[in-house]
């Protein structure tokens, strides 16, 4: 085992409640529309866009997903919308950052000690991985490098997105562990790749993974 790629959500880190609170409020100030309208409609594409990453690896940026949230919404898509959602999405994210446990944090330092290199490979829909890139440098932890999925135009499970955390680090598939919580996306991703798998329940179950990993090294 030389590196170890992370997923983001619900692995690393789980929303913060502040920011699901403000969130279908900022959309409906946006677009004019109720904000429980917001709330479904954000929802429903959500789903729709998992679905779509799990059984066929394809990727939208996060300007094509409020598109097509604008336009299940039943708001003609303008870009100047979808401008602003992104930005104040992504603002409010900033402002409201998904909460990582501290014992995380130590975990993730301590495998960088050790002489391990870390990085994160997520799916992103609607928070554009620019943002989560300013969110994640907060935490002071060493990432090799991250991949978003808005952003490299596959997601996992697809062997694209796994193809390219090889590339960046330059290492065997069997000297790479990749962590998520998604059985398919995480799980049998890695595993295709021919990387070693662990698939965590949620962020709750991961210090104590790292733990365990640290101990082997």
């Amino acid at each position: 085992m030389k590196h170890i790629s992370f997923d983001f959500w619900n692995t690393l880190v789980v929303f913060n409640p502040d920011f699901s609170k403000a969130r279908p409020q900022a959309m409906s100030e946006i677009t004019g529309q109720p904000v429980e309208n917001c709330l479904v409609t954000y929802k429903k594409v959500k789903r729709y866009l998992d679905v779509i990453a799990e059984v066929t690896g394809v990727a939208f940026t996060s300007i094509e997903v409020f598109n097509l949230f604008m336009r299940e919404l039943g708001v003609a898509p303008s870009s100047q919308m979808a401008h602003a959602l992104y930005t104040r999405i992504g603002e409010l994210a900033l402002a409201m950052p998904p909460l990582v446990l501290p014992e995380t944090i130590d975990g993730l330092r301590r495998l960088t000690d050790s002489g391990l290199t870390i990085s994160i490979t997520s799916n992103t829909n609607y928070i554009s991985g620019r943002f989560l890139r300013d969110i994640i440098r907060d935490w002071g932890v060493d990432f090799h490098h991250m991949l978003f999925s808005d952003e490299e135009g596959c997601s996992k499970p697809s062997m694209d997105m796994f193809d390219k955390i090889i590339d960046q680090t330059g290492y065997k598939p069997s000297d790479i562990v990749h962590i998520g919580d998604h059985p398919v996306c995480d799980g049998e991703g890695a595993q295709r790749a021919g990387m070693h798998r662990i698939v965590i329940e949620n962020e709750k179950a991961l210090p104590h993974v790292l733990d365990g990993l640290i101990v082997t090294v």
